[in-house]
């Protein structure tokens, strides 16, 4: 919340891009009138993850992360979509 208020304060929009699926953080997002968007990818898959190296995400997850997270910064947050940027989009419910 505190991020959201400060860039509210200083005219910023600011979008919350979930990389891990959690659904409650984008419930929150959407509670709280913050945008929000699951990026996430399977990051047990081989191609996601740097493993044996450390756990982070690899190369090839950043570049899911952008595909996924530019549309909703085209159609949410740049005035193309209905929501203008007050959305969030859930992953699926399990």
């Amino acid at each position: 919340m505190e991020m959201a208020s400060l860039a509210r304060k200083h005219d910023v929009k600011f979008v919350l891009a979930s990389i891990a699926p959690d659904r409650r953080m984008l419930e929150f997002t959407k509670q709280n009138g913050i945008p929000g968007v699951d990026i996430s990818v399977d990051i047990s898959a081989s191609e996601y993850n740097n493993l044996p190296h450390d756990s982070h995400p690899s190369a090839i997850a950043n570049i899911k992360y952008a595909d996924k997270l530019e549309p909703f910064l085209k159609n949410e947050c740049l005035g193309t979509g209905t929501a203008n940027c007050t959305t969030s989009i859930l992953p699926p419910a399990h």
